[in-house]
């Protein structure tokens, strides 16, 4: 075999691998998309029957016990979930937060919605919440 063939065929392989590679990612991207659209579907659900919360464990009396509008729980989660998804995505195993995550934290609400319900309740336990439970000192 000649250089030219040797070196055809070292790039050829190449690509493949870098094809195989892009589509499992495209697909780990699309998963992570498609479901962030669905958990926004549902979530304009509990804007209309709130009750839905209790699926979760959270009831509407116990976030009004805590100063927490649904509409606000609902924007801290969708805004917890987009963090999630940019992270997964990232795929970094040490999470750092921005400065605009950690004023968002800072905000008494937001902390009451992670250790009362989002944590216990709503998301996975990812690079992301440790993170945020870092942030916040918690174990």
């Amino acid at each position: 075999m000649d250089t030219l063939s040797v070196l055809s065929t070292i790039i050829a392989v190449i690509a493949a691998i870098i094809s195989v590679i892009t589509f499992y990612e495209t697909r780990k991207i699309a998963k992570i998309q498609t479901n962030l659209e669905l958990v926004n579907k549902g979530n304009e659900m509990i804007i209309q029957h709130p009750d839905l919360l209790a699926l979760h464990g959270i009831t509407e009396t116990r976030l009004k016990e805590c100063s927490v509008s649904i509409q606000e729980f609902l924007y801290i989660l969708n805004s917890f979930y987009a963090g999630q998804a940019y992270h997964s995505i990232d795929g970094t195993k040490k999470v750092v937060l921005s400065v605009y995550r950690k004023r968002m934290l800072d905000n008494e609400k937001v902390r009451t919605s992670w250790v009362h319900f989002i944590r216990q309740h709503m998301i996975a336990p990812t690079p992301y919440a440790k993170a945020i439970d870092e942030y916040y000192n918690l174990k």
